[in-house]
């Protein structure tokens, strides 16, 4: 649980959860805004997930 802003923070906290998903897992976040920060960080985040990266 992250306990900085998002908009102060680096979110070492997603990346440690997008570093630790593997194929066939599911991520599940209960508001899109605690994903991203903006519509291009979604997609950037999206095409990582895609590309297993």
């Amino acid at each position: 649980m992250e306990k900085q802003s998002g908009a102060k923070s680096d979110r070492e906290e997603l990346i440690k959860a997008l570093d630790f998903l593997r194929e066939g897992d599911k991520l599940v976040v209960y508001k899109i805004d605690r994903l991203a920060r903006s519509t291009f960080d979604l997609q950037k985040i999206a095409k990582e997930l895609e590309n297993g990266e």
